[in-house]
């Protein structure tokens, strides 16, 4: 089984780890909104990357939606219902992506905690 975290630094750098394979750093794009002002790291081309390790998006596996269409944001910046965002991702190989579980925390339950909402990943195993 490989694991993927998309962590956060405290700046706007991103950091994609792949277990002790090798570690690509992006800039602080989370999603392909933003691929257009940052084209040498896009999000696209992580995602790109990923797919050819055989890893795809639990979430637009499940949902059948593309990269930037999600009807489910996870980020609400400053905490405004008013500014969704998709920005938080659960990556699995391409054989566990129909057999998993991916929820995505209720604003309601979760937004006096943080602005991004949990993801709950459940795979067979």
């Amino acid at each position: 089984m490989r694991i993927v975290s998309w962590n956060c630094n405290m700046g706007f750098g991103k950091k994609a780890q792949f277990g002790d394979e090798f570690t690509t750093r992006h800039s602080g794009v989370a999603s392909t909104i933003w691929d257009r002002h940052y084209r040498e790291h896009s999000h696209s081309q992580l995602v790109e990357k990923l797919e050819r390790l055989g890893l795809v998006s639990a979430y637009h596996t499940l949902h059948s939606e593309l990269q930037g269409q999600e009807a489910i944001p996870t980020q609400y910046m400053y905490r405004h219902l008013s500014k969704p965002y998709h920005l938080d991702y659960a990556f699995v190989s391409q054989a566990l992506s129909r057999s998993c579980e991916l929820l995505v925390g209720e604003p309601g339950e979760w937004l006096h905690l943080s602005d991004h909402m949990p993801l709950l990943l459940t795979v067979p195993i």
